[in-house]
């Protein structure tokens, strides 16, 4: 009895060829009927989606002609506007106001500040004084309404009782020190007050200048040399010189080192914002979709005819791991034209190999450092280093964890 492959004729290379084309011709075929017939369906999906979107916009333009319609803006019948008609012509001097009036307009002038005035002076204090005797110091408020219904009014038009109780002294029966002091000054010609240039205005600042210093001459350093500064590098930096140089003030319980005190470190002292590392985008050739597909016609042509299990299809790629997770975005000075940036390339990084078969299994990570001399391999006397190459672990400077899928 005959085999039925008795029947079957060996091919030529010739027809091995014809037949191989004709397969991928095939595959491309399908695959390009398959992308026509989707953009096709999308495009009717699209062109459903605006017929639906313009027949609500339809429905809402008519539900507000009749809505108008019944408030009398439009004919009942019709939908179309009514144009009011003036049938009366209204004196001139009363006005018109139209549906669309936008009522009336406050012709009130913002108030401005009062300039500051001088009381001091010889002339107005003399004025002062006279008053003073008059009604005495023990009401400001009348003190004040002398001055004013006084022969010389005008000049105290922007008098309060408020300042005017500020130069009376506690006793109610003089003027303070300070008041007297300005008016020695302004009979002198000198301005009344003086500021002292030593004295702190404002909130005491948490940090001394020597401290604040330090850590604006630390981050410009690492900005200068290209290192990115993150929020938790900037906050790392502060925290150290804090320790080291004012440790007293991790003794308060209502200072905290958080991120909005870090930010104004940044923001007011060495006038930095949150930028982007400026660099060069990655371009891609213009035909570069149908090459995947070319590809992917080509990986199934392959797996199909030479019958490869799904466990030897190997999908495997490399990728740089930073030694230190930065990201591309660094704190620089306001206004920078160029963002530049260490560490962006290769150079601080190790290679992780990633590798996962098309039955769905993930095989082991294959971890490749780089280094120029044997110094950068793990010591002979290190712990377990005997034990490395039966975990998979290469210590070889050019083959570096190549054994890793010695096991698959």
């Amino acid at each position: 009895m005959s085999l039925i492959t008795s029947y079957f004729s060996v091919a030529t290379p010739e027809q091995a060829a014809e037949q191989a084309t004709r397969g991928f011709e095939q595959i491309r075929h399908r695959s390009q009927w398959e992308k026509a017939q989707q953009i096709a369906n999308d495009g009717a999906q699209a062109e459903r989606i605006r017929e639906a979107a313009a027949e609500r916009q339809r429905r809402r333009r008519l539900r507000l002609r009749k809505s108008e319609a019944k408030l009398g803006l439009r004919d009942r019948e019709t939908l179309k506007k009514v144009k009011p008609m003036n049938l009366h012509s209204s004196p001139t001097d009363s006005p018109v106001v139209s549906p669309v009036d936008p009522g009336p307009v406050s012709k009130a002038v913002p108030a401005k500040r009062r300039p500051r005035t001088n009381y001091f002076e010889p002339v107005r204090w003399k004025l002062v004084v006279a008053s003073a005797k008059r009604v005495g110091f023990s009401s400001p408020q009348q003190l004040t309404h002398q001055l004013k219904v006084g022969p010389s009014g005008e000049l105290f038009e922007t008098l309060d009782r408020g300042t005017v109780a500020s130069w009376i002294n506690k006793e109610r029966n003089g003027w303070t020190e300070a008041v007297l002091e300005r008016v020695r000054r302004a009979a002198d010609g000198n301005p009344p007050r003086v500021v002292d240039p030593d004295k702190q205005l404002g909130r005491r600042p948490l940090l001394v200048l020597s401290v604040v210093a330090s850590i604006v001459i630390l981050l410009t350093n690492m900005r200068n040399a290209g290192a990115i500064i993150t929020m938790a590098v900037a906050q790392s930096v502060v925290l150290a010189f804090i320790r080291t140089e004012a440790p007293e003030l991790l003794d308060n319980p209502k200072f905290k080192c958080s991120r909005k005190f870090v930010r104004r470190i940044l923001c007011d002292k060495l006038d930095w914002s949150w930028r982007a590392v400026t660099q060069a985008a990655q371009k891609l050739p213009a035909d570069w979709e149908q090459q995947c597909l070319d590809f992917a016609h080509r990986l199934t042509w392959n797996i199909a005819m030479n019958n490869i299990p799904p466990e030897l299809v190997i999908n495997a790629d490399q990728t740089g791991v930073s030694y230190l997770g930065t990201g591309s975005r660094t704190w620089e000075v306001k206004g920078s034209p160029q963002v530049s940036a260490v560490g962006q390339g290769e150079k601080r990084q190790f290679t992780l190999m990633v590798a996962v078969t098309a039955a769905g299994k993930l095989l082991p990570f294959q971890a490749i450092f780089k280094g120029k001399t044997a110094e950068s391999l793990p010591s002979r006397s290190a712990q377990d280093h005997l034990t490395l190459p039966q975990r998979g672990i290469s210590t070889s400077r050019f083959a570096a964890g190549v054994s890793g899928f010695a096991g698959y």
